[in-house]
């Protein structure tokens, strides 16, 4: 009997072995066909599904997104400054508001806050959740935004690789909306193998994400956010990024298998690919001549 375990426990230990080197490959034959650069025909993502999600359920579709939300807060205080001088911040494709009241928790009073977003819905749930003279919303897209006054940060979170043509959407920001010395802060899931099993099996397999949440093929990796930059004239000053922290995850994950559980740290951009940040975290800048 201790034999015939052993034997089961090799074979699927092999078999597991099996899948992961076949994905591997499906990964590295996807990443041969993807062109980031190239403006889209048509929408990845439907409206209807932002409009759709409580974006206020901690256990719901965008849960990992609450999860996160104190560690990427931190990281904007650290480029806001102290208070002393009024700031004006702009948060693009700002959902629910989540991201927004994280920020509120660590904010000074001295601040302007704008969240502008397509999903009408969703920003019905920010204003109803958001009572803050400090904060408004506005039913619209970046590519349609206009501003008298420049923002001293403008805040584009897990949102670059929905638009229509992200680097003519840094260009707009950049040349339109972006004060001369403001922050432009950008954060997404690269492109690598982690996020590609996130999306494989994550959503895909285990339904743990709702159908379509996330499409693979247009995650933007920190180095063409360089290029696009580069573009506009911006300059990535900073980078971090998050990963799932195992140790405070794992017990939490086995119990309840959502994002919910995961726990998230923050570390400094690696070029160990397993080791890369789950979610990067860029701060970006007007280039100096």
């Amino acid at each position: 009997k201790k034999m015939n375990w052993k034997h089961l426990f090799i074979i699927g230990c092999c078999l597991g072995l099996l899948v992961i080197i076949t994905d591997f490959v499906r990964y590295q034959q996807l990443e041969t066909t993807i062109d980031r650069y190239q403006k889209k025909t048509e929408s990845p993502q439907d409206l209807k599904l932002y409009n759709a999600i409580d974006w206020w359920d901690i256990h719901g579709p965008v849960s990992s997104i609450h999860a996160m939300n104190e560690e990427r807060a931190l990281y904007l205080t650290e480029f806001i400054g102290d208070g002393s001088k009024h700031k004006r911040l702009l948060f693009v494709g700002c959902g629910g508001g989540l991201f927004i009241d994280a920020l509120l928790t660590y904010m000074h009073a001295n601040v302007t806050i704008h969240g502008i977003d397509p999903a009408l819905g969703a920003l019905e749930q920010a204003k109803q959740r958001i009572q803050d003279e400090r904060v408004s919303f506005f039913h619209t897209s970046i590519e349609n935004y206009t501003t008298i006054d420049a923002y001293d940060m403008i805040v584009v979170s897990n949102v670059l690789n929905y638009l229509f043509d992200p680097k003519e959407a840094l260009n707009h920001i950049g040349n339109h909306l972006l004060s001369e010395r403001g922050f432009l802060f950008i954060d997404g899931f690269s492109r690598n193998f982690m996020t590609y099993m996130m999306v494989n099996y994550i959503q895909d397999r285990l339904s743990i994400l709702l159908p379509n949440t996330f499409d693979y093929s247009m995650f933007i990796t920190p180095n063409e956010v360089e290029r696009m930059g580069n573009y506009s004239k911006l300059t990535i000053v900073h980078k971090t990024g998050l990963i799932v922290n195992m140790k405070e995850s794992a017990i939490p994950f086995l119990k309840k298998p959502s994002l919910s559980s995961l726990r998230y740290q923050r570390i400094e951009h690696s070029n160990i690919w397993f080791y890369e940040p789950f979610l990067y975290m860029l701060m970006l800048r007007h280039t100096v001549d």
